[in-house]
């Protein structure tokens, strides 16, 4: 099946609560940045709760497991915005909420995912608030969404919230392996290493042959940190561009350096590692915090729709400031 998760084991063991206790609420919002698989996520969940086969759930084999890998489900309606720019629209909603109300064709229980719904209007999140309050007994809600914060309170209070994290890099590291299987163990190792445990931008970097660009860019933006000179790291950081992706992945794997960096410093011993030893020559230790927590709220800005240019500015005045 297509439906493989790796890492996040807090989000597994609702799947296997689910599976062992076969208690459903109406519905649950699962959240995380892009790339993190969010959507694979929601398909694993609709192919749990449909599967036949009550003791192996999702089986990968019965009639409906099938159905769902081929997207031809009756009872698994997946919907990601047709209005402008992707956007929900109050009509897509009702169309949904009309659409509950109407028994299973085949199954015990109707699965609606709702992906992206960052992209809801406020007339979709009331009519969609509607539903959620008093839904059909056999109807459940998957909803997706990068920041939670956006959504109205009254729709996050009716939902068991379940959240994706990026995975650790032997988790990657297999998920590209499986997914990418036509690149080379070389580019695949890369991407792992470049992507900060996110599978899906690790899959864009493959695609766009990207890696090697996100870890020169971490790579030269850490040594320009060590040097005085603030047009050089202004220059370094312009170097990300407008690709949100990117930029976090370039984000991510900086933090790794410097975090690195900061380890060496706190044992004393800068090692062989030329840039870890600039950096430390540079930075106290009371700088290396300060500095990786100005990039960490950078990488947070992409989560909050921030611009990738405008963040790199603030982030090299940020720096700046600090060391």
């Amino acid at each position: 099946m297509v439906h493989t998760i790796y890492g996040n084991p807090k989000a597994l063991q609702t799947l296997t609560f689910l599976k062992e206790s076969g208690r459903l609420c109406h519905a649950y919002l699962i959240t995380g940045e892009q790339g993190l698989g969010k959507k694979t996520f929601a398909r694993r969940m609709a192919a749990q709760i449909l599967c036949k086969n009550r003791e192996a759930a999702p089986c990968g084999e019965c009639e409906s497991c099938v159905k769902i890998e081929a997207g031809a489900h009756p009872d698994f309606i997946p919907y990601d915005g047709a209005g402008a720019k992707n956007s929900i629209h109050i009509a897509e909603v009702r169309a949904i909420r009309s659409d509950a109300f109407i028994r299973p064709n085949e199954s015990e229980y109707k699965v609606y995912a709702v992906y992206d719904c960052d992209n809801m209007t406020i007339g979709a999140a009331n009519a969609l608030l509607k539903v959620l309050e008093e839904p059909p007994r056999y109807a459940v809600f998957l909803l997706t969404c990068k920041n939670p914060g956006s959504l109205p309170e009254t729709i996050r209070s009716r939902c068991v919230e379940i959240p994706l994290a990026p995975v650790g890099d032997g988790d990657c590291k297999r998920a590209l392996d499986a997914l990418a299987p036509d690149s080379s163990e070389e580019e695949r190792a890369r991407a792992a290493a470049a992507c900060g445990g996110n599978i899906g931008a690790g899959l864009t970097m493959l695609k766009e042959g990207s890696a090697q660009e996100v870890l020169s860019i971490a790579g030269d933006i850490a040594a320009a940190i060590s040097q005085p000179s603030e047009y050089e790291l202004l220059s370094q950081l312009a170097r990300c561009g407008t690709d949100r992706m990117k930029t976090a992945a370039v984000f991510e794997q900086l933090i790794r350096l410097l975090r690195g960096a900061m380890l060496q410093k706190a044992a004393g011993s800068p090692g062989e590692d030329e840039l870890q030893r600039a950096l430390c020559a540079r930075l106290t230790l009371e700088d290396f915090i300060g500095v990786i927590q100005a990039v960490q709220e950078a990488r947070d800005g992409i989560d909050k729709n921030a611009g990738p240019a405008l963040l790199c500015t603030w982030v090299s005045a940020q720096i700046k400031s600090i060391v």
